[in-house]
């Protein structure tokens, strides 16, 4: 595991893009949607930026020189939701309020209230044990049923349920190992990416005081008054092209054509 410093040092090793996508999800706790909608992308574009910045930052932390050689479209496809559901624990803006991870504001209550809010009356729980009307009229209880049905496999397919057979195990058995393949891949993204929001305060103080530091030195001043200079020569430019063409003599007249013999 690296320790702050190491971790600044990563910070400033890595491309500058990769380098604003890791600060805003580790460090300022930004979501997808929030990534998406400040890059205007979708958020499965923006899913595949976190992936790659991550990649990179990973990349930094080995000691790599150069940054992740890109994946293929499929990889990627694959790995950044997978990488995504990883950084759910990564606390976020607003986290005093439960929203945590990447996935955006906590889910409401079927009331609309918020996880964890109950009524004063403790009349919520009775409202959501009570079923509707169409609920009970639709709800299995109240269709008729056939005394000591017996509980085989016909039974059950004559009820309308399905029974997995050896088929249906073994293709969940392989849904969850290719679910768990990526899962694996991405796994020392989140980390650093974890190590990263663990050390959230004392890195974001340090990249405060590098850029009060750089605006202080005289490199920075020098380049602020070489910008002013430019844009003071500019405007001065301007206004001379404008002031002569304001003030320039009128052109000369165009001579009449001449007329042919016995013209008028």
């Amino acid at each position: 595991m690296l320790d702050e410093a190491a971790l600044y040092e990563v910070l400033g090793q890595m491309p500058p893009r990769s380098a604003e996508i890791v600060s805003r999800v580790a460090l300022d706790g930004w979501s997808l949607p929030e990534l998406a909608e400040r890059y205007g992308i979708p958020e499965a574009n923006a899913a595949r930026l976190v992936l790659r910045a991550a990649r990179d930052c990973d990349a930094a932390a080995r000691g790599a020189s150069t940054p992740a050689a890109p994946l293929s479209d499929e990889a990627e496809a694959s790995q950044a939701p997978a990488l995504a559901r990883a950084l759910e624990r990564l606390p976020r803006r607003g986290d005093a309020t439960g929203q945590r991870g990447l996935g955006g504001p906590p889910k409401t209550s079927p009331g609309g209230d918020a996880p964890g809010r109950a009524e004063d009356d403790g009349t919520s729980h009775a409202r959501q044990a009570r079923p509707r009307p169409s609920e009970e009229r639709d709800s299995p209880a109240a269709e008729p049923t056939a005394p000591h049905a017996p509980q085989t496999a016909a039974g059950a397919r004559a009820a309308g349920r399905h029974e997995p057979g050896a088929a249906g195990l073994r293709g969940d058995a392989l849904e969850r190992t290719a679910d768990a393949a990526p899962a694996e891949q991405v796994k020392p993204l989140a980390d650093v990416l974890g190590a990263l929001a663990a050390h959230r305060d004392g890195l974001k103080r340090r990249l405060a005081d590098a850029e009060a530091a750089a605006a202080r030195s005289p490199a920075r001043a020098r380049e602020v008054w070489l910008r002013r200079i430019a844009i003071a020569v500019i405007l001065a430019l301007t206004a001379y092209f404008y002031w002569r063409d304001q003030h320039a003599p009128p052109p000369p007249p165009l001579p009449r054509p001449a007329l042919p013999p016995g013209g008028h």
